[in-house]
């Protein structure tokens, strides 16, 4: 199957990856599709997350001159989370 038209250009380089996998074991179903497209949205997400990181840095000033620990972190870390608990559900770990 081809990926949702809607997914990010990264959620669809992951679903072009993993799907073929598991089309070729025979573990994917219709019913799959689903688990399928929210693992590949937060591996995409991961994907995003870190570009920013490397664009901008590990640290980033704050509207009140702060340097804090940069957003996209916490995106990092619950897209991971999340992304391990499809790829377990998919048989992908």
């Amino acid at each position: 199957p081809s990926p949702p038209k809607d997914m990010s250009p990264e959620a669809k380089a992951e679903w072009r990856r993993c799907v073929p996998v598991l089309v070729e074991r025979r573990v994917l179903s219709k019913a799959d599709l689903h688990a399928v497209e929210r693992f590949c949205e937060a591996s995409g997400d991961i994907k995003i997350a870190r570009a920013a990181i490397a664009k901008d840095g590990a640290y980033v000033t704050n509207r009140l001159d702060e340097l804090k620990r940069h957003p996209a972190f916490a995106t990092l870390r619950e897209a991971t989370a999340e992304a391990r608990r499809w790829a377990a559900e998919l048989g992908l770990t």
